[in-house]
């Protein structure tokens, strides 16, 4: 048969395919519940105050898959599926892939982040962190080109010099470029340097792209300074991993108060090594500047145990809910409070408390 007999014309109808990106509560999740006809595939919590169908939370990738498959073959009315969220569809997907190739650890994932290097076009930029032996060790195979930010001397971008000041943090790249940031935390500052360094690949002088970033005030539920009333809260609540729990430390332990108390949830997806990770995040942080620790959750009292053979002042709590009625009393006049834990913990349930108690005038 004659392949001019295939020949088709016209336009084929495909549905469309639609990235909605933004900051947390900026209303991601308001624009994709007004598309046609949707029903949410939620992958983390935060439907609650929205009107839309919805399957129940996904806590697996085979759930996510199987709710798919529901419905490509079977009959209903829905238009557009909406998968709220990419950043927490990515994690079921790691927590699959290292139960299939046998990962006991997040350090391991770094193969996997590598392999996306692979995906990059040949004239694009890769910039790295350059601090994480695993990472560095994994992307050796990457022929094109690459920057590394970081501390360690193979950093083209390298923190030469940091210093916290007061809420903000003032730092330098190669002992050259001073930046200014409205946010403290090294972390903070590391994440500044890729920015600079993707705004350089655009043709932004680094300059320029450093004046912009002092303007940067953060986001909500991260490290998201409240006065309430005689003491200070950071709203870190937002999410948790062994990595941003210690930056959490660090911002805490140059805060200004009569006393710095951590509340630290569990940090979750972090495998058959959950316990040792959390004892070891409370062990780091028991080298910190903290005054008391509080455990909060199945996991999080691994962290105060941790924090405990560093002979830091410690509590635990087996939930939110147990420790919602005391928060008010378990908080003192200038305590500097830093609030932290996985997204699903509902963590902000403490900062909204402790605010609601020490806006009270009688707990001046």
């Amino acid at each position: 048969m004659s392949m001019l007999s295939k020949v088709q014309s016209g336009r084929i109808p495909k549905p469309p395919r639609v990235l909605c990106y933004g900051v947390e509560g900026i209303g991601k999740s308001t624009i994709g519940s007004q598309a046609p006809k949707p029903i949410f595939i939620q992958t983390e919590d935060g439907l609650d105050e929205i009107d839309c169908d919805r399957f129940p939370l996904a806590t697996s990738l085979d759930q996510v898959t199987t709710a798919l498959a529901d419905l490509e073959r079977e009959q209903h009315d829905y238009e557009t599926v909406v998968i709220d969220s990419l950043d927490w569809l990515e994690r079921l997907v790691f927590d699959r892939l290292c139960a299939e190739h046998n990962v006991g650890s997040i350090e391991q994932v770094a193969v996997e982040k590598a392999s996306m290097l692979g995906l990059l076009a040949d004239d694009a930029l890769a910039v790295v962190w350059g601090d994480s032996d695993e990472l560095n060790h994994s992307s050796r195979a990457f022929e094109g080109r690459m920057i590394k930010f970081g501390r360690s001397e193979q950093c083209q971008l390298r923190l030469s010099d940091y210093r916290a000041v007061g809420r903000g943090c003032v730092f330098e790249i190669n002992g050259r470029l001073e930046v200014k940031l409205s946010v403290t935390g090294s972390h903070n500052a590391l994440n500044a340097m890729a920015a600079i360094a993707v705004a350089q690949r655009m043709g932004v002088d680094p300059v320029d792209a450093a004046g912009e970033l002092a303007d940067f005030a953060g986001v909500p539920m991260r490290q998201e300074w409240i006065q309430a009333g005689p003491i200070s809260i950071i709203n870190d609540a937002y999410n948790a991993n062994p990595s941003s729990l210690a930056a959490a430390g660090e911002v805490l332990s140059t805060a200004e108060g009569l006393r710095r108390v951590l509340i630290a949830g569990d940090m979750l997806e972090l495998g058959d090594a959950a316990e040792d990770f959390h004892r070891q995040a409370g062990q780091r942080l028991g080298q910190s500047n903290v005054d008391l620790l509080i455990g909060v959750g199945a996991l999080g009292r691994y962290i105060a145990i941790g924090a405990q053979d560093a002979d830091v002042e410690t509590l635990s709590f087996d939930s939110v809910e147990d420790i919602l009625a005391e928060i008010v009393d378990l908080l003192q006049p200038g305590d500097a409070v830093l609030i932290k834990g996985s997204r699903s913990m509902g963590m902000e349930r403490l900062v909204e408390a402790a605010v609601k108690g020490f806006e009270d005038p009688g707990k001046e």
